[in-house]
């Protein structure tokens, strides 16, 4: 790996996955080297008991397809889903992105579908279980309020598609001053890792005019081109990770962080 072992040794990188997601890529990114500030900007709450949740989660048991957007989805929704008495013989299973994938896994869900390249909705309809119309039952368990494409699409295709809703984020209350003490006091910060839409929109607004000014000249990596394109009249330097994995993101942030040291040396 170019730099030796901690090719990130001496870079400041700040963090946004929510704190109890961000261990894993944390420890990752302070094994390359990098200081790491972590300054969440999504808080996952469970959605609250309800006679709807009840319900939906009983024609989850039942669904053909279950598709899970994110391991919270997982987290959330399974024991909703098995409380129901599902999931059926008949159910298959497929996730938006390895982590959701590897989630499943450690529950004893086997097989599950998942993309082959990337981890977004666009990436997971490539795969050949759903380039024909399923003609069946799909619920997506998800957060409440998540993209609608998945679900539009596999409509078109023919498939009935419901939502099985079982958390979700809300922006936390830090501001600029949170930001400021958390985050740029500590030293200087080079670049920051944004995993989602929301995510990002949260973070140019906690982080105020002041941080604004700082991301413009700082590198940042996301999971994917929609984000990245969100993100470009904020960043002059952004860069996509193959997958939301840590030695993706790794390895985007080397790749984002040599450029920017390309352009500030000419």
């Amino acid at each position: 790996m170019a730099g030796g072992d901690r090719p990130l040794a001496g870079r400041g990188v700040v963090l946004t996955r929510p704190r109890e997601q961000a261990s894993g890529t944390q420890h990752a990114l302070e094994s390359a080297g990098a200081r790491v500030a972590l300054f969440p900007v999504l808080e996952i709450a469970p959605e609250p008991e309800s006679e709807a949740l009840r319900a939906g989660a009983a024609r989850a048991a039942r669904a053909d397809w279950l598709i899970f957007a994110s391991p919270n989805a997982v987290r959330f929704g399974l024991p909703w889903i098995r409380a129901a008495g599902g999931p059926g013989p008949q159910t298959r299973f497929a996730a938006v992105g390895e982590a959701t994938a590897v989630r499943l896994e450690r529950e004893g869900i086997t097989p599950v579908i998942r993309p082959r390249h990337g981890a977004t909705s666009e990436d997971l309809l490539t795969e050949p279980e759903f380039v024909q119309a399923p003609g069946e039952h799909v619920m997506i368990v998800r957060g409440v309020g998540g993209r609608g494409y998945l679900a539009e699409t596999l409509r078109q295709r023919g498939a009935s598609v419901e939502f099985l809703e079982v958390y979700r984020r809300r922006k936390p209350k830090a501001g600029p001053s949170a930001f400021h003490a958390a985050v740029l006091h500590d030293g200087p910060m080079d670049a920051a890792v944004v995993t989602s839409a929301e995510g990002l929109e949260n973070f140019l607004d906690l982080i105020g005019p002041k941080g604004r000014g700082w991301l413009a000249g700082a590198a940042l990596v996301v999971v994917s081109h929609r984000i990245a394109a969100l993100a470009a009249p904020w960043a002059n330097r952004v860069e996509v990770a193959e997958t939301p994995a840590a030695d993706h993101l790794v390895a985007a942030l080397m790749r984002a962080l040599a450029t920017r040291q390309q352009e500030q040396n000419r």
